[in-house]
This record gives structure tokens, sequence and C-alpha cells, in this order.
């Protein structure tokens, strides 16, 4: 009996705890009211992804309601880092308020998230509507808004760098939570960082609510693939390393010959020495570093004789600033000196970053001249001084925080942290690639093959000179997006668009060359690639291209192409209506929209059929096979189409006589039982043409 009732207990206390969980998130039995004030103190209790989904369903309830609306918006601003998603949702109450003296910082917060994704002209005019009497009121605001001004008005006069590339490092490593501080050692193989995160990753709202203290973290590296991060704690080598308390221990920086861990906890700066492959148990800087209450960042010199480091005192400059001590000849460190006002502003600077040769300093600042929050700078060290410091410019800057930058051993590849729209959530980790625009082209044969897998260029084959083409760059693969699109024809053209309109003014043979991020949406995990193709300029009519017959794969020969055609004409004659005829179709080779020698012929037999009857009207539809995503196929289709439409025009079918030429993509699959699955393919890389009368 007393089994019984305690197994009873654990069933009833199971219940409970599921239902305070959220197995009943939809609020069911409650009043909207009452659901959306609970909402309000999970809020307040640190629960914020429960916050979300509750304030989701509420809003499937009611959509127009201006508070909930608000309050998720502030939810994804404030508390879960994703200003791209809290986007809408102000809007949405811009478009709802009707007295807006209630919301007197709707404005400033509307104009922070159309900063944060770029849209720089529309925030200005956000930060001009605010009333800085209202929002003088909220310390916290005071005096912000002229200076994100100048940071829109800054980051819109941006150019993007083309010797360099930024890239998420994936979700091995990143996460909703903060990442932050990388530092890579043995020749880039493993990558230690810091993050505030539950100690199980997990979407259940059971880890939400306590605070997280930061830990070391760290990946293995392979080429360019990282392994999933784990807990630094669980290895022999870094247990040494873990605070005895639940306080917080991160790492910051590490010593030029690796064998100095550089630590931060109890808001101090400490070192571990590496012996015989253990890390050992950190040791506090003495106070000649260590002077305020906080210090959070550090950097060495090579020859460990001077420290960069970041710290709040009095006597500075506001808020964070950055100093240098020296060792001196008994090996203890020396007072702390303040780079002085060059480098320190009012407001912060942090995570100092020294060359090895200590003769160029990397820093992040919210002071001098950026595009917002902290950006990335750089000072060099001349005749005794330190030079005017230079922001890094975009890509590697962005409207959010920039922070943490550091180089690799190899000097071409830098680790920094960054709160960006592209992001997980929250504080990524990225690195960043130096090289020249297009390096990649010129790669091996195995690197272009695995860049034409994902990407490619879609445009006519022939122009003439004097008139306007648009070149397009593509996604081959389902599930990937290209960002950051470079283009390259005389010159390089740094237009983020997937689409370039350029008219060519010399007849020649030119190379039109693409180079974009290409990210994987599930994982976030981006690589560069770079496409090119070849464009005939002339001077005179478009042309298109005629493949010899003698160049036709053996796979579309004679045989093959009168197979086909069959099974076209009796899909055709047993699917369309009886008031439409059809033409013949043409056939295009794969990945390619040029008509084939085979296609000429065809479409000189059609042209002579419409020469008899001038009063018929055609349309074109063009198709693909289900091979490459959806996206490429409809481009390649349109374009399919456009071939078409341009060679009957040549030949003096009047434009009129066109109804329409479309590309339907894959969406229209042709099918027949007892042909290859490459007949099938050639089957649907086709181009119908339809007589209406």
């Amino acid at each position: 009996m007393k089994n019984f009732s305690f197994f009873f207990f654990l069933l009833l206390l199971l219940s409970v705890c599921q239902a305070f969980a959220g197995n009943n998130p939809e609020g069911e039995g409650i009043s909207d009211k009452r659901f959306f004030k609970q909402t309000l103190k999970l809020i307040d209790k640190g629960h914020f992804r429960h916050a979300e989904a509750n304030f989701l369903d509420l809003l499937k309830r009611d959509p127009r309601n201006i508070e909930y609306n608000y309050e998720l918006a502030m939810l994804y601003f404030y508390d879960l880092k994703r200003s791209d998603l809290a986007l809408p949702y102000f809007e949405k109450v811009k478009d709802l308020i009707t007295h807006p003296e209630d919301f007197p910082e709707l404005h400033y917060y509307l104009a922070q998230v159309l900063h944060f994704t770029g849209a720089y002209d529309s925030a200005i005019t956000e930060y001009l509507m605010c009333d800085e009497m209202e929002l003088s009121k909220k310390d916290e605001l005071t005096g912000k808004i002229e200076r994100d001004i100048a940071a829109c008005r800054y980051a819109r006069e941006q150019n993007v760098r083309t010797d360099v590339r930024v890239r998420n490092v994936g979700n091995r490593i990143n996460s909703g939570f903060p990442e932050y501080v990388p530092v890579s050692l043995k020749n880039d193989s493993l990558l230690l960082f810091t993050a505030k995160r539950p100690p199980v990753m997990s979407t259940n709202w059971g880890f939400e609510g306590s605070e997280y203290f930061e830990k070391i973290y760290f990946s293995k590296k392979q080429g360019k693939n990282f392994s999933f991060a784990e807990a630094s704690e669980i290895f022999p080598a870094f247990k040494l390393l873990q605070s005895t308390t639940k306080k917080h221990n991160a790492v910051i920086g590490i010593s030029q010959d690796e064998r100095q861990l550089l630590i931060y906890r109890k808001n101090k700066i400490w070192t571990s020495d590496l012996v015989g492959g253990v890390w050992q148990k950190p040791v506090k800087i003495q106070k000649s570093v260590n002077f305020s209450f906080y210090q959070p960042h550090v950097s060495m010199t090579q020859d460990g004789n001077m420290l960069y480091f970041s710290s709040i005192s009095k006597k500075g400059f506001g808020d964070l600033d950055i100093y240098c001590s020296v060792k001196d000849a008994d090996g203890k460190w020396g007072k702390a000196v303040n780079l002085g006002e060059t480098i320190n502003t009012k407001y912060g600077e942090d995570s100092p970053e020294i060359s090895p040769d200590g003769k160029k300093l990397y820093f992040s600042s919210q002071g001098h001249p950026g595009m917002g929050g902290y950006d990335i700078f750089r000072s060099d060290y001349v005749n005794g001084q330190w030079t005017r410091p230079t922001n890094l410019g975009s890509p590697i800057n962005s409207p959010g925080d920039d922070i943490f930058f550091r180089f690799s051993r190899n000097r071409n590849l830098a680790y920094f942290s960054s709160y960006r729209k592209d992001g997980i959530g929250n504080l990524d980790i990225y690195e960043a690639e130096f090289f020249p625009a297009f390096e990649r082209c010129n790669k091996t044969d195995s690197t272009r093959i695995l860049a034409n897998k994902y990407m490619g260029i879609q445009c006519v084959d022939s122009v003439f000179a004097g008139k306007p083409v648009t070149f397009y760059s593509v996604s081959k693969q389902r599930g990937f997006g290209l960002y950051d699109i470079m283009w390259k024809i005389d010159t390089i053209i740094p237009w983020d668009s997937d689409s370039l309109n350029y008219t060519f003014e010399k007849v020649g043979s030119y190379e039109i060359m693409a180079e974009a991020n290409v990210m994987n949406h599930e994982t976030n995990y981006t690589e560069t690639y770079c496409v090119s193709k070849k464009v005939n300029v002339l001077d005179g009519q478009v042309l298109i291209v005629a493949i010899p017959t003698d160049s036709l794969p053996t796979a579309l020969n004679t045989d093959t192409l009168l197979t086909v055609q069959t099974v076209t004409d009796t899909v055709k004659t047993t699917t369309l209506p009886s008031e439409v005829k059809s033409l013949e179709s043409v056939y295009f080779d794969f990945d390619s929209f040029a008509i084939r020698a085979d296609a000429r012929i065809t479409l000189d037999n059609n042209i002579q059929t419409l020469m008899m009857d001038k009063s018929l009207k055609i349309s074109i539809t063009a198709h693909t096979d289900s091979r490459g995503s959806s996206q490429y196929n409809k481009l390649l289709s349109q374009r399919r189409a456009e071939s078409v439409y341009r060679y009957l025009i040549s030949a003096r079918i009047d434009k009129s006589r066109i109804v329409d030429y479309v590309g339907k993509g894959e969406d229209e699959p042709l099918g027949q039982s007892g042909v290859s699955q490459e007949k099938l393919y050639q089957l649907n890389r086709r181009c119908d043409i339809r007589v209406v009368k």
C-alpha cells in the first residue's frame, strides 16, 4: 500500500511539473488577460523562450493587440537579442496605435532595429521623430540619438572591403546564447572560447530562469570544419581551470608561445601555466594590473613583457579604457599607464589585442566613429606614439557589437565575436579571412567543381555592345543562400545583390565572375565560393549560341531525340485543351539555355508554320529537370524561354504574336514509363510553344 501511494504521488507530481513547464502553453481554461500577466512574469524570471511561445499563441488569438505585439518586440530586442525578429512587431505597433504619445519610445526602438538590419535611411527618419524630452526621462536613452544618427550616416557611406571575407563558424560552436573571445591555438587546430549557456543545449524551457555563468569551451578544427563544442571542464587537461564555486570563468587570451592562458574571473585577470600537458590552477595577476574593480580583457606581447588590458578607473576618460603595463627586471608588473585620448574616449574601449611585434593594436570602441555599438579598430605604434585609430570597416564591422578580434597563428585568418542580423542569436563567433578578392576562381579543379555545385551565374551567352544585360547569381542547392556577393567584369564591383545590370561598351570576349558567401540555412555554416562565365559581346543584334551537331553528347543522338519527341507529342495531344494546338518543342542541355543545333532546326520549322498563318498567336513555356534548387531552376527556365523568344523575334515573328514567355522551373514535370532517368531529364529540359487560336 505504501508503494502504491508513493507511486501515485510521483504521478501527481509529474503532472504538476509538466503543467508548469508549459504543457499548456496556450493557456487553456484561463482568460487572455491572466495568461498575458503570467507571460510577463515569465520574462521577469528569465523564461524568455517560454514567454516567446506564449506571446505567439496570444497573437494567434488577437493579432492586432498592441500590448502583445509590443511586449514580444521588446522580448526579441532586449532579452533574446534578435533585433531582426523584433522589427515586424514594432512596425505592427506603429501601424496600430492612434495615440503615439502613449509610446514615446517606440520611434527609438524601431530606429534601433532598422539601424541593426542596415536600413539606415529609415532608421534616421525614426530617430528624428523621437521625442527628446520624453526620452530624456529614460536614463539609458539620454544623449544616444545624436550618436546613433551619426553611426547610421557613417555606415551608409562605407564601401565594403574586397580583401576580406567574414563567415559565421556555424552551429557547432554558436547557439542562441552568447559565444565570445575566440582564442585559436595549436596552429589553428583548436579553438577555445567563452560562452554563457546551459550545461545541456535543449529547447526545453526547464533550462531557463537560472543565471548561466561563463565557462570555457573548445572545438577541434580539421581543415575548415569545426567539431561540436564541448565544455573544457570534462577534460583532464583543463580540470584545474575550473572554479570551486559558481563564478564566471572565461578565457580571454593566450601567450604567443601558447604556454600561458589568460583567464577572467572575479572581475580580475588571472594566468594559468601549461605544465606536463595540464593547465595549472589560475593565479591572479598582481594589483598593479588588477588595480580597479573591473578588468575584463587582456593581451600579451610576444616576449611576454607587456600587457595591454581594459579597465575602469575614476582617473580614466569615462567608461572602459585601455591600459599598458610593463614587466620590470624583477619580473613584476609595473604601474598601469592609460594609453591616452588618442585611443580612449569617454565611451567604452575594450578587448585590446596586440600584434606579435607590438606595433599594431586592435581593439573595440563605442566612442570612435563607427557603424553602431562596438566597432573594431586598429592603431599603429609610430615614433613612440599610437596613431589615430582606423575603423576596420565592413564586412568586419556591422551595426551591432563587433568585439574580441584576434588573429590566429596564420595571419590571414582572424576570429572575433559579433551580434549581427545573419547570426544564430546574441553574440556569435565569426572568422575573417584576408585574401585578394576572386582568388578562389584560380584554385584547384576540385574547388571549382565544389563552387559550381553550390552557385552559378545566369545570363545570355552573347550580347551586343551598348545594350544593358542582367547577370544573376543563384544558389543551386536547396537550403543554401548566397550573401555578400561581389561581381567582377573589368573591375571588382562589391554589389551585394543577386543580380547585376551592366552595359558592355566594347566588342570582345569577357569573363564574368561572382564571389559569394554560401550559407547553409540549417547550420549557419558559411563557405566562400567563386564561379565564372564567358560572355561574347558583339557589334549587332543579340545572337543565340548554336552547338554543332557533332559536339552533341552520345546521350542526345538522333534515336534518343526521336524517342523523346514521340513521348512529348503523346503527352501534349492527350493533355492540352482542344482549342490549343502545339508546335514542336525544343530541348536544352543540362544547366544551359543556349539554343542547340537540333533546336534551331525545330524552331525554323515552327517559324515556317507561323509564317503560313500570320493570325496565329503563341505562348512560350520553358521547363527544367528536377536537379538543382527550385529558385535556380525557375531562373534557368525563364532564361530558356527568353532564348526562344529572342530567336523567334530575330526571324521576324512580330512581338505582338507572342502572348507571353514564362519559365515554370521544375513545377510541371512530364513522365513516361519505360524511359530511362536520363531521357526523362532530357524530356523535362524543354520549351513548349503553343499556338492559341
